[in-house]
């Protein structure tokens, strides 16, 4: 089962998805594709290489055809605007 992130809203859905992942006895993978895409293993080896990152604002990445999405931009509705929707993914890759 790939779902869109974030997972869920509250750890209630969340706890939810995962048992029924389970239940129908599938993979459950949330699309943090970032991760495989080639050229952020390539920029990821040239950080570390360097010993440098560069600050990044998630805000300025967002598009004039998300702003027609209002749910984007409600907390509640989005699970926490750009830098989840965004962010995340340079936080995945962070971490991995």
């Amino acid at each position: 089962m790939l779902v869109q992130k974030p997972l869920a809203l509250s750890y209630v859905d969340a706890q939810a998805t995962v048992d029924l992942a389970r239940k129908v006895e599938r993979l459950l993978f949330v699309d943090y594709t970032y991760r495989f895409l080639a050229t952020l293993d390539v920029l990821r080896r040239s950080l570390v290489e360097i010993g440098a990152c560069r600050r990044c604002d998630p805000s300025s990445t967002t598009s004039t055809a998300r702003a027609e999405k209002t749910w984007f931009f409600d907390r509640q509705l989005s699970g926490g605007g750009a830098l989840l929707d965004l962010g995340i993914h340079l936080i995945d890759l962070a971490c991995g």
